[in-house]
């Protein structure tokens, strides 16, 4: 059976109560901070404005809590490692990756840069950029892949797939943005150039994104406190456009890609409601990464790391029910939550 070998140092746990309870915390933690938690941040319809700041604070802080308590401790961190994939199914390759720094973690996966590899990589036609690889959380102890972060990835991977062969659908949408700063038959979301799938795990090749700024880093960069200590942001009118036309864009989505979930259909109706939360998005304002992916150089812009569902296709972020200045208000709260950090 063909399997990912790993070249570099793995650490190695015997079987014990130890290892055990680690894959149980990380499941728990995997699989509830992907679904309930994953509403921190966003709106609830009837509840009033204080109601709402005060339960998103409180998943906010859970969701952090259930990352740094039950997810970061015990997943396995491959920076700077070297990795041989060998492909099942046809047109099966062998590749093998050299990888640098963790750009950062998530609930099922971690994104690296790739510092060089050998074998057969997709990109499209003169991208001229480095490149990235998001790998399924492994269990620390034994080095364990967890299937159900694998298959979040594959799932990643179709999701992609299919909405970009919605496109033409989603830009005809009466809801999709205005001359948005993405290319024409694109998408806001950083692509996916190429899958790698092993008899182990599926692993998703993406361009690296160099000199964006996280949500934190933004309110650093556009934020202060005034004398009385308060959270003062100031940010460039283009964020604030910006973050209108992605709440657009997936009202366009809606529109024209059938939810994923037909179970909860008949509850939510059945268009595809991305999950438009607060740690899904990427500001890029560097002009040269700008241009590798294909937008106007000249018009800084949110982008976001994946295309999910909000879970249970839930359809938290339609207008009606969480409306453009809903929208740009819970991003300011978030932000006043992690400067004060």
């Amino acid at each position: 059976m063909t399997e990912i070998v790993a070249l570099a140092r793995r650490k190695k746990w015997p079987f014990s109560s130890r290892s055990s309870v680690a894959q149980l915390l990380l499941a728990f933690g995997l699989l509830s901070s992907g679904s309930v938690l994953a509403h921190g941040g966003g709106p609830v319809p009837s509840a009033s404005r204080l109601a709402k700041a005060c339960l998103s604070a409180a998943l906010d802080a859970i969701n952090r809590r259930a990352e740094d308590v039950l997810i970061a401790p015990h997943m396995q961190d491959l920076s700077g490692t070297a990795l041989r994939l060998e492909e099942v199914g046809n047109g099966a390759r062998a590749i093998q990756l050299s990888l640098g720094r963790r750009y950062g973690a998530g609930y099922f996966g971690s994104v690296y840069r790739i510092e060089s590899h050998v074998g057969d990589i997709q990109v499209p036609a003169g991208f001229d950029g480095a490149l990235a690889a998001k790998f399924p959380h492994s269990e620390r102890y034994l080095g364990t892949t967890l299937q159900y972060a694998s298959r979040e990835n594959a799932s990643e991977y179709r999701n992609y797939r299919m909405i970009l062969g919605r496109v033409p659908d989603i830009e005809a949408s009466a809801h999709y943005p205005r001359n948005p700063p993405w290319p024409r038959g694109g998408i806001p979301v950083i692509p996916i150039f190429d899958r790698i799938t092993t008899a182990r795990e599926t692993i998703l090749i993406k361009p690296a994104i160099e000199n964006a700024l996280s949500l934190k880093q933004l309110a650093r960069k556009y934020g202060s406190l005034d004398e009385r200590g308060r959270f003062i942001f100031n940010p460039p009118a283009r964020l604030r456009e910006s973050l209108r036309e992605i709440h657009a864009f997936v009202q366009a989505v809606a529109d024209a890609v059938p939810s994923q979930k037909k179970l909860f259909s008949p509850l939510f109706g059945a268009g595809y409601h991305a999950d438009i939360r607060q740690p899904n998005l990427m500001w890029i304002e560097d002009p040269e990464m700008l241009r590798r992916l294909g937008y106007d150089p000249g018009r800084p812009t949110f982008i976001l790391a994946e295309l999910s569902q909000v879970p249970a296709n839930y359809p938290m972020y339609r207008a009606d029910i969480t409306s453009a200045d809903q929208y740009e208000e819970g991003l300011l709260d978030y932000l006043e939550r992690e400067i004060g950090k």
